[in-house]
């Protein structure tokens, strides 16, 4: 079985925060970007991250896809995605981040929701106006409060407090999405199946033939849809995701390098070795040290 590598909410406080108020190693709440700085280099946490812009600017990838947040944007990042921090300049923001444990256990349920959570993972963000933000600020402040000055039920309270942010980003998300996918022309049905299964399979695959013939197309057909689509070849896709699988991991230093090679199906370290220098001219080694230095 392939091992996606995950920060745990405990793992994201000890790499440092700011001024955040926790709730056990469940909750996450700040209005302090420096304590986003986790994502300056890519990164997978095993929680939902929910995050709402006020002032600033941000410019950020999720899987890949670039976005760029503005004042009013609301952003909803779910387990497995991978969040890249590339710029922020005067950010004032609310974040929550929850752990997926207690966020499951507030019973939302996507597998009832199936077109829900697809539309949310193809689009993270929406644009929302001050008046639809502000029960989002209430929300985040009563949270808060429950957190710092706990009364008699707090743990209760901040459970529903929780599960209403929770349904209350998602549905924003669904009504102003910035980008409401119609799905009705051919290239992007294929890009989309094509993505879908790349989510899945990259960590064994990287050959445009298996994923062509996934789809029951030929490898030119799929890579020239894909391309006219996205402006970017199968190939260029498979690669990225392959060196953004590989640069979480090595984010992570109990695992070796030798172990990154071995999770994503390389014959030995050296041939990942090459395969990553390729991509991004630099040894894994050394990026793994510019990490740590």
């Amino acid at each position: 079985m392939d091992r996606l590598t995950y920060l745990s909410i405990s793992q994201f406080k000890k790499r440092g925060l700011h001024s955040a108020v926790c709730f056990d190693n469940d909750i996450i709440i700040t209005s302090n970007i420096g304590d986003m700085d986790v994502f300056r280099h890519p990164c997978r946490i095993n929680a939902v991250t929910m995050l709402v812009c006020n002032e600033g600017t941000i410019d950020c990838s999720v899987n890949l896809r670039r976005y760029h947040i503005v004042p009013g944007t609301l952003l909803m990042i779910l387990p497995p995605d991978i969040i890249q921090l590339h710029q922020a300049d005067g950010i004032k923001l609310y974040a929550v981040v929850v752990s997926s444990d207690y966020f499951n256990s507030l019973q939302i349920d996507f597998g009832k929701r199936s077109e829900s959570y697809l539309q949310i993972r193809q689009n993270a963000i929406a644009s929302i106006s001050d008046a639809t933000m502000y029960p989002l600020k209430c929300i985040y402040e009563a949270m808060l409060h429950n957190i710092t000055a706990p009364i008699t039920e707090s743990r209760e309270i901040l459970r529903s407090l929780a599960r209403a942010l929770a349904y209350t980003v998602i549905s924003y998300i669904l009504t102003y999405s910035t980008e409401n996918p119609t799905g009705d022309s051919r290239g992007k049905q294929i890009f989309d199946r094509f993505i879908s299964l790349l989510n899945v399979h990259h960590m064994r695959e990287r050959s445009v033939r298996f994923y062509a013939d996934s789809l029951f197309l030929t490898p030119n057909y799929m890579s020239g849809a894909v391309r006219q689509y996205s402006g970017r070849s199968a190939l260029e896709w498979i690669n990225d995701y392959v060196v953004l699988e590989a640069k979480t991991m090595l984010g992570d230093t109990s695992i070796s390098i030798k172990e990154v090679a071995y999770r994503l199906n390389f014959p030995t370290q050296s041939a990942f070795g090459k395969y990553f220098k390729e991509q991004t001219g630099i040894s894994p080694k050394h990026y793994r040290l510019r990490l740590t230095s």
